[in-house]
């Protein structure tokens, strides 16, 4: 694991910082859960990664839609959408994206298996910096040229490692 970049400095802009950080470490734990049980099903139980991928976001927007509606109030939000077309198409692209790149993901693990998936998947710290970067939001620093070396080289010996232990 790499950190970027961590500051104390106008930490208190964030008074809810630590739980901010658990909640990012319970993701992880999630990612890697979720990784481990669809390629458990992808292989043991054959199933074909775009069905996989499919029931998980459809349960999952399931799950959304009843916590939003529910016990969030949701529906006074709904109606934002009809009037705003702007904004329901930035949403539907970005759903449209966000579903490619889970396709595209649940296909590697279950060509690649889940622990070399979720390696590559990891990579997405890599990408982030050099789009900023392309995009002009963000200085490329030493320090992210380091993160990135390390973050790819740290990768790539994982890979090769593993490899190594198949055959």
């Amino acid at each position: 694991m790499s950190i970027l970049s961590f500051t104390t400095e106008g930490i208190t802009k964030y008074p809810q910082y630590q739980l901010g950080i658990l909640f990012a470490l319970l993701c992880t734990i999630g990612w890697a859960l979720e990784g481990v049980v669809a390629s458990y099903f992808m292989k043991e139980e054959s199933l074909n990664s775009s069905v996989t991928i499919f029931i998980r976001q459809l349960s999952s927007s399931l799950f959304y839609f009843i916590l939003i509606c529910l016990f969030l109030d949701g529906t006074k939000v709904f109606p934002s959408f009809v009037h705003s077309p702007d904004l329901l198409f930035y949403i539907l692209f970005s759903a449209l994206l966000g579903a490619a790149s889970y396709l595209f993901w649940y296909s590697a693990i279950d060509i690649l298996g889940a622990s070399i998936g979720m390696l590559l998947n990891s990579t997405y710290v890599v990408w982030t910096v050099c789009l900023e970067f392309i995009l002009g939001k963000v200085e490329l620093e030493m320090k992210f040229i380091l993160a990135i070396v390390f973050i790819s080289s740290s990768i790539l010996l994982l890979i090769r490692d593993s490899k190594k232990e198949e055959e």
